[in-house]
């Protein structure tokens, strides 16, 4: 198995949920999203699934990852004490 810490935007627990149930798909072990650090820490088995696959599957759920961005529909879709500042917006 593989271990990643990825960067995830997020507020609070209602974001953790929909992270990590983004981030849990076939292939990965362990979701967990620290909501202090903006990190989602993942084990995974490279046979199955890429971390890439992994940030989309997050990027899809309206959370901007290290390296694949939210669409703005999606991101606008999240209820609202879950749109957290986005990258452009600073």
């Amino acid at each position: 198995l593989a271990e990643a810490t990825i960067k995830v935007s997020g507020n609070c627990e209602m974001c953790k949920k929909t992270i990590e149930l983004a981030a849990w798909q076939k292939g990965v072990k362990t979701a967990q999203w620290n909501k202090e650090t903006k990190t989602l820490f993942v084990k995974y088995s490279p046979s199955k699934i890429t971390l890439e696959q992994i940030e989309t599957n997050v990027a899809k759920s309206g959370y901007d990852t290290e390296h694949v961005k939210a669409s703005d529909t999606t991101y606008g879709n999240l209820h609202q004490c879950c749109q957290y500042p986005r990258e452009s917006e600073k």
